[in-house]
């Protein structure tokens, strides 16, 4: 486990940026940084306020703001522009190359870029009924996405159709995270009561399994491994299949030592799996894994 530090505000979102091969954590210190092997962190994009979520516009690297700036790096120059209110969180890059958003109120929104490289606005996509905010997009099958909400819910986003489809699944007090289980053809979740729920794509809940005491803030499927992390300071590692807990990574054996906010992985071209994690401890945390867990 390799830890790196440099933030001085809480660690809200993690991504990998593929363009130059390097982790980059979001903060509430107003700071986005890039981070080397060796735990050099270099900012990115600087704000007066928290950054939330960071993500990937095809290649280039964007991230947004409490208060609904966004941020993108083209050809080394950062673009900032107004997306949302009450905060940016979640970003997905549509079929067609738009950037998709979504904000603190309640809708999703598409952006283009011109050929000066102007942010160009396309218009809201769709606004969640209930006007929670959207905390994250999650890809599933046959192009669709899941869309997490603070309104307790998570609903099927149809891009062809620009609309959202009726709630797939419900978490008391709000839906941050989700993956997509390709071979039993179902969706795991985690929200504010703690618990993975496993439901259908047509709504129909097949488990209920309390996993936290507080919120789920992440999930990632690593082989055959889901990994969780959440406001009790925790990460646990499950069997995929079973879901019984294999692992579980706290202070007591070198984890954080407060709210794990969030969390990624990838499989890395040398064969073998990495998770980062960061917290309200303000560290960011490589968790380097052979490959046998596939």
């Amino acid at each position: 486990m390799t830890r790196w530090t440099g933030h001085n505000g809480a660690i809200y979102d993690l991504v990998f940026w593929p363009e130059r091969g390097q982790w980059v954590s979001a903060g509430g210190d107003g700071l986005v940084a890039a981070w080397s092997a060796g735990g050099q962190g270099t900012g990115i994009f600087h704000h007066h306020e928290a950054f939330f979520g960071v993500g990937l516009w095809g290649q280039d690297l964007v991230a947004g703001t409490a208060s609904g700036d966004a941020f993108v790096l083209i050809g080394g120059e950062p673009r900032r522009w107004k997306t949302h209110d009450l905060g940016t969180f979640a970003f997905a890059t549509a079929a067609n190359g738009a950037l998709l958003t979504g904000g603190g109120d309640g809708t999703g929104n598409l952006w283009g870029r011109g050929e000066d490289g102007e942010i160009l606005n396309l218009g809201p996509a769709w606004t969640n009924p209930a006007r929670g905010k959207i905390r994250g997009f999650f890809a599933g099958p046959s192009g669709d996405m899941l869309v997490a909400s603070s309104d307790g819910t998570a609903r099927l986003l149809s891009m062809e159709a620009g609309e959202l489809g009726q709630p797939v699944v419900r978490h008391e007090g709000g839906v941050y995270c989700a993956v997509w289980h390709e071979a039993k053809r179902v969706w795991l979740t985690g929200g504010r009561d703690g618990h993975i729920r496993v439901s259908r794509p047509s709504g129909e809940a097949i488990l209920a399994l309390p996993a936290h005491e507080g919120s789920i803030y992440r999930m990632c499927l690593v082989g055959k491994q889901l990994w969780t992390a959440g406001r009790d300071k925790c990460i646990k590692v499950w069997d995929l299949d079973a879901l019984q807990v294999l692992h579980r990574l706290d202070a007591r054996s070198g984890g954080h030592s407060r709210s794990v906010n969030a969390m990624a992985c990838r499989l890395t071209g040398e064969g073998f799996s990495e998770v980062v994690s960061g917290g309200d401890d303000r560290v960011v945390m490589l968790h380097a894994l052979p490959r046998p867990v596939a």
